[in-house]
């Protein structure tokens, strides 16, 4: 319809609908390409093999600093994204567009731009909100920042990177109805620097997926999301980690409903994982399951509940051996077949002012923490004599489950290693 090239700042306000479709480069609805600078985009434009396009060469420019506000549709016929920019554009910014698919579309983004930021877009009946992949280009920065999805393909995710490296990664305020995942990091997928992912909201969908092969930072924040099936899934769990990279994982004010499990890692787990006022609602497995050894798991606040009629555990795993550190405080848990709390083996569990509905919390007879802090004198308790087994500071106390007269109750007098306690 429209093929603009080496403008500066054209402003574009047309609509067109067309009658025929290519494969071999024709029947877009704008076509912005070479050195185009400051350009505009609004209207409508249907039946387009992209509704918008934006190219450029090395010998002959790219487009930069192009702002789209419009409304597209894909022809029936066609396989790509309804708005599109190669990986010789510039800079391009799509502001309250709406893209439409068909069955066929793959995407209503495919924004390969050196800078790309998707603002307040919906996306309509397409599988994938923004896929990129196979892109020989690093993109400087990606940016999505309000990204709706409605009636998508079964099986599509909002975000999908494949193949692709990225500098600077910024997602949230994503909505919808998709049957994967809102944000999706592939094995081939680089990613330099990422802010935290927040206001991620998937019906019928998971939140968060990174598979084993891709490069990412080492801290992952996850705030404020949400992701709930209609029914028991036994596929997706609600946030899972398959990456090595990973080594410090916060999760606040996550909740999930009838997903497979709340938190899931593969053999590489972060060493640090951190749940801070989550909700996970009948998960068909354990709440939280850990594939690879963590220093140090902490859940404070939240809510656990299990009413399936399988024995499940808040957290278990080969992730959490006896090296594992577990600090739950303020922890709210429910169901009958949430039992036991913790289903593995550990060194030290700390538990304050929880609300659990049994009393089986423990697999094994870890050295609870029952005041103090890991920092300071501690109140401690749990089987056999602390002398040579248990390292506290001076002035903590120790209590036996077994213990007898004369060998109940341990007090740490010198030293700063396991050694010094002196039974009272």
């Amino acid at each position: 319809a429209i093929r603009v090239q080496d403008c500066w700042a054209p402003d574009i306000n047309a609509e067109s609908d067309n009658s025929f479709y290519s494969t071999t480069g024709t029947s877009y609805g704008v076509s912005i390409s070479n050195a185009t600078m400051y350009g505009r985009v609004r209207g409508q434009y249907l039946n387009a093999r992209h509704a918008v396009t934006v190219g450029g060469n090395t010998e002959h420019g790219v487009a930069w600093e192009l702002l789209v506000q419009a409304t597209g549709s894909a022809h029936p016929d066609a396989t790509q994204g309804v708005f599109d920019s190669h990986g010789t554009s510039g800079s391009v910014i799509w502001d309250g567009c709406t893209a439409i698919g068909s069955a066929a579309t793959q995407r209503g983004f495919g924004s390969f731009a050196r800078r790309t930021v998707i603002r307040n877009c919906r996306v309509i009946g397409a599988k994938y909100g923004l896929y990129l992949a196979t892109a020989t280009h690093t993109i400087e920065s990606l940016e999505i920042d309000g990204l709706e999805m409605v009636n998508p393909i079964t099986g599509g995710n909002a975000v999908l990177l494949d193949s692709v490296r990225v500098n600077d990664f910024k997602v949230r305020n994503l909505r919808g109805k998709w049957g994967a995942f809102g944000v999706d990091i592939l094995a081939t997928a680089t990613i330099d620097r990422w802010a935290p992912f927040t206001d991620i909201y998937a019906d019928d969908g998971a939140i968060f997926r990174i598979l084993a092969g891709a490069t990412t930072p080492a801290v992952l924040t996850i705030a404020n999301c949400k992701g709930e099936f209609a029914s028991q899934n036994d596929t997706y769990a609600g946030v899972f980690l398959g990456d090595a990279d990973v080594t410090q994982l916060t999760m606040q004010n996550v909740e999930t409903k009838n997903v497979r499990y709340f938190l899931q890692t593969s053999a590489s787990a972060p060493a640090t994982v951190e749940l801070l006022g989550c909700r996970s609602i009948t998960p068909l497995r354990h709440h939280v399951n850990l594939g690879a050894a963590a220093t140090l798991v902490k859940v404070i606040g939240g809510e656990y509940s299990n009413p399936g009629t399988a024995a499940q555990s808040l957290i278990t795993g080969a992730g959490v051996p006896v090296s594992t550190t577990v600090e739950l405080m303020g922890v709210k848990t429910s169901g009958a077949n949430l039992t036991p709390i913790l289903g593995n083996t550990y060194t030290t569990v700390a538990h304050f002012g929880n609300d659990f509905h049994t009393t089986s919390i423990f697999s094994g007879t870890p050295t609870e923490l029952l005041g103090g802090s890991l920092n300071g004198a501690l109140v401690l308790r749990g089987t056999g004599t602390p002398e040579s087994a248990v390292t506290a500071p001076v002035g903590s106390l120790f209590t036996r489950r077994d213990g007898g007269a004369g060998t109940t109750l341990y007090v740490k007098e010198s030293g700063s290693s396991s050694t010094g306690w002196v039974a009272k």
